[in-house]
């Protein structure tokens, strides 16, 4: 059925022994009053279509019910696409045990409207509703799995292990239930806004078998869900916000799974203060995230939880007690304390699978001057106080390792060393001099601990009890402030230790940090806060390391021997240079730090490990840059001199900034982001980086580059100057640029290019390669001389293509055709040819080679 016709029936049955189909398309009309069976016995297997803003009404005023039924005794499929729309009292997929049916609501104005929503009833039933198809529940119920052994599958978006899909919509219900079959509820769908795709409509059933499965988007639960069974989160987001009173959790009574890509955010309430108990047992090893309504709501588990969560908890606004359940949840799961969570420690051995501080504050049941391990304290496998990346379970999670500890401290209080602070160890050891009691044993500790804040009990910071002159070579170039603080040294864990707590370098000084003869580790380490006006430097025979992310500094950083590897994000302050000297190596070990110029001096090495290093305003590497990660310059000209082969990371070039090569491997394999200038400076070879940005390219002083890279996302220009020449072989290795060419062009390419790149400038092109290389008036606006060598340069406009170039020279094999204007001469050599279309060519014409008249069914030649 098509067009506008209408057909009646009292009821119609497709497939009921054998196989049918009916279409309804282009805007007709099925009207079924009784019935509508699809796949009726059970060697039946029938197919409905209902397309294209057509009509299958199944509802009358009549009382009797007008059901449809697909799958009833055999195979059933109903297919509801591209606005159309089917209606009826009751519907039901598959109707008994062996029975099969499909329903698919997919499209814009595609609709499904029923009473009630049976989705398998009996046997196995199946509905999708994707790309914004609707279902409307006018009596308010879906059931899934009604009976046994039925299996009902509602599908938002796509199934389970599909693509994800454009999710459909459920309305005018009031609950999805699952009966004493299996009931499935997939949520597979591209929906990842903020709001994410909203679910109002109570998900209940005390079934066993039921199972909420969460494969792909944000998805939010507001209702205060009571179903049983399983809830899965393999991937995407799946938001609990119902908010009740009487303890349910949005998730009913059910056994959650987050998988290692899944994240199950908590925004929710369990009673009427605002507090949350999780009452489900929680299993996987994916992203838990809490945040409440305030930071002194309280968040917590039950016995019920269980050990075998091993993923995150992610702490946000709340206040969580580490002790009796709380712990146990979390016995092999690493607790992340964000910021406006506080989590109290309570007394004892609280033994969980990891802690990492992300802006937090842990609460801690010891007091100072006390024993060496507190009252309260944490056992972990993996302790992160540092700021940069950690790796659980296969998942990257980013901190910035700052937060506050409080403990008890009792005032007034006075350390024995007060008075002389340990003035003849080496001031690296300073920061972990004192040990006084241990917070958190840790098998592997991430980070120093040197951005964290040590506090009392009242919130106000542990303030430095003594403050020394600190002189090298007789000058006093810093001071030193010595106190309680907190470190990750000695021994492997977190401590309050008495030490140093921040250095100030003066102004017009130089602080050098040079280790012991053969230490490392912890000291070799500068976890205090460095900061004033001076300058740094690391002078070692290994390695030295700087640890704490609130460094400030203003001075220059010197590297003058050995390592200087940065453990924390912002280790290097607001250093105005970073000068590494001849053999010296940077580290970045994964953080991000920032310089306002760069000088990297011959032989010196910068080893970036997935680090990101941002220069604002230029300078000049002539060592070796190695390692993937991120170069961002922001300003200024930083001028790469030499090859760097073994360099592979993203170069970032700001609009205002230049970088400078004098190498085709300069940046090495990596990747650029160029929206400023990037500058080739006599340059040979092949240039095999792939740029993309709206940037400008400038070839200059001589130089001779292939470009070679995928430059497709390039959007700028390419700047030839005089003496200098670049080389193309196939359109993505100019993007979409424009070129400006005061120099040479070559163009070698074997295929058909249709060129609508603009190319304009006083240069030279040169055509090599047998493919077929067409021009318009904007690639043609070039005014140097154009050689033909292999191939051929053709114009296929309707209209004269104005040619400005001022003498083409046609070689032995090269080939000029089609309609063009030329400016100047038209050289045809021996063996060249010039196909005449609608050809004008505006000064002389020499021919050696042929001439081809009214060629291609062109007009007659003038010339």
């Amino acid at each position: 059925m098509d067009a506008t016709s209408s057909f009646d029936t009292v009821g119609i049955n497709v497939g009921n022994f054998g196989s049918g189909i009916v279409n309804v398309s282009n805007g007709a009309t099925l009207n079924s009053t009784g019935y509508g069976f699809i796949g009726g016995n059970a060697s039946g297997k029938g197919i409905v279509n209902i397309s294209t803003d057509s009509l299958w009404n199944l509802k009358t005023s009549s009382t009797n019910a007008q059901l449809l039924q697909v799958g009833v005794l055999g195979k059933g499929e109903l297919n509801i696409t591209t606005g159309g729309i089917v209606k009826a009292r009751d519907t039901q997929i598959a109707l008994n045990d062996k029975s099969k049916g499909d329903v698919r609501v997919d499209g814009q104005n595609s609709l499904l409207e029923t009473f009630n929503m049976y989705v398998g009833t009996s046997g196995t039933g199946t509905l999708t509703l994707t790309n914004s198809g609707t279902l409307n529940v006018e009596g308010g119920e879906v059931y899934l799995g009604v009976f046994e052994p039925a299996v009902g599958t509602l599908n938002i978006g796509a199934a389970h292990g599909e693509a994800a899909a454009d999710a459909g919509y459920i309305t005018n219900a009031t609950k999805v239930e699952f009966g004493s079959g299996e009931g499935v509820f997939v949520f597979n769908h591209t929906n990842n806004s903020d709001a994410g795709y909203q679910v109002d409509m109570l998900i209940t059933g005390d079934d066993k078998d039921g199972k909420v499965i969460h494969d792909a988007g944000h998805t939010v639960f507001n209702a205060g869900n009571t179903y049983s069974g399983k809830t899965l989160v393999n991937d995407g987001l799946l938001t609990i916000a119902s908010h009740t009173a009487d303890g349910v959790t949005g998730m009913g009574s059910s056994e959650v799974t987050i998988a290692s890509p899944g994240t199950l955010d908590i925004l929710a309430s369990t009673n009427s203060a605002g507090d949350y108990t999780l009452t489900n047992a929680l299993k996987g090893d994916g992203l838990m995230r809490v945040q409440l309504s305030s930071y002194d709501k309280m968040f917590g588990f039950t016995h019920a939880t269980g050990t075998e969560f091993a993923g995150v908890a992610q702490l946000k606004d709340s206040t969580f007690t580490l002790e009796r359940d709380n712990t146990a949840a979390l016995t092999h799961a690493m607790l992340q304390s964000d910021s406006e969570n506080t989590t109290s420690v309570k007394v004892g051995e609280q033994s969980i699978g990891g802690l990492a501080m992300n802006g937090g504050t842990l609460i801690f049941d010891t007091d100072i001057p006390a024993a060496t391990l507190a009252e309260g304290y944490i056992s972990v496998d993996t302790l992160v106080v540092g700021a940069g990346d950690y790796t659980w379970k296969g998942r990257n999670y980013q901190v910035n390792g700052t937060g506050d500890v409080l403990i008890d401290v009792p005032k007034p209080w006075n350390d024995p060393m007060a008075n002389n602070p340990l003035t003849t160890l080496n001031l690296l050891e300073h920061d972990d001099s004192h040990v006084g009691v241990q917070l958190v044993k840790a098998q592997t500790v991430i980070g120093s601990g040197g951005s964290l804040t040590l506090r009392d009990l009242q919130g106000d910071e542990v303030e430095a009890d003594k403050t020394l002159h600190i002189a090298q070579n007789g000058t006093v170039v810093a001071e030193g402030d010595y106190g309680f603080r907190l470190t990750t040294a000695p021994g492997d864990g977190l401590y309050v230790n008495y030490g140093l707590k921040a250095l100030n370098i003066h102004g017009g000084q130089k602080l050098t940090l040079a280790e012991h003869g053969g230490a490392y580790g912890a000291t070799a380490d500068m976890s205090a806060k460095i900061g004033g006006e001076g300058d740094l430097a690391i002078n070692t025979v290994r390695q030295v390391s700087l640890s704490n992310g609130q460094n400030d500094y203003q001075g220059a950083t010197y590297v003058q021997m050995g390592t200087l590897r940065t453990d924390a994000d912002g280790a290097l302050g607001n250093t105005r240079e970073l000068n590494i000297s001849n053999a010296a190596i940077v580290d970045l070990n994964g953080s991000t730090q920032t310089v306002e110029t760069f000088t990297g001096q011959m032989g010196s090495t910068v080893l970036f490990k997935e680090g990101a290093l941002t220069v604002n305003k230029g300078g000049i590497s002539q060592g070796e840059l190695t390692g993937g990660g991120n170069l961002n310059v922001t300003g200024g000209t930083l001028a790469i001199e030499g090859l760097n082969a073994r360099y592979n990371a993203l170069t970032s070039i700001s609009p205002n900034a230049e970088v400078s090569l004098d190498n085709t491997q300069g940046l090495g394999r990596g990747n650029i982001a160029n929206n400023g200038l990037l500058t080739l400076k006599n340059v040979t070879g092949e240039l095999r980086n792939s740029i993309s940005g709206k940037g400008i390219v400038s070839a200059t002083a001589r130089t001779d580059v292939e470009l070679d890279g995928d430059n497709s996302r390039f959007v700028g220009q390419f700047n030839i100057d005089t003496g200098s020449a670049l080389s193309v072989n196939e359109q993505k290795n100019l993007g979409d640029a424009s070129v400006i060419n005061n120099g040479l062009l070559t163009i070698s390419t074997e295929r058909s290019w249709a060129m609508t790149h603009s190319i304009s400038g006083s240069g030279d092109v040169t055509k090599l390669g047998t493919g077929i290389l067409t021009l318009n008036n904007d690639s043609a606006a070039y005014q140097g001389t154009t050689d033909i060598v292999g191939g051929e340069i053709a114009f296929g406009s309707d209209s004269a293509i104005n040619m400005a170039s001022q003498h083409i020279n046609i070689h032995n094999s090269g080939v000029m055709s089609g309609n063009v204007t030329t400016a100047g001469d038209v050289n045809v050599m021996p063996g060249g040819t010039l196909r005449v279309a609608k050809t004008t060519i505006g000064g002389n014409l020499e021919n050696g080679g042929t001439v081809q008249m009214n060629s291609e069914g062109g007009n007659r030649g003038m010339y």
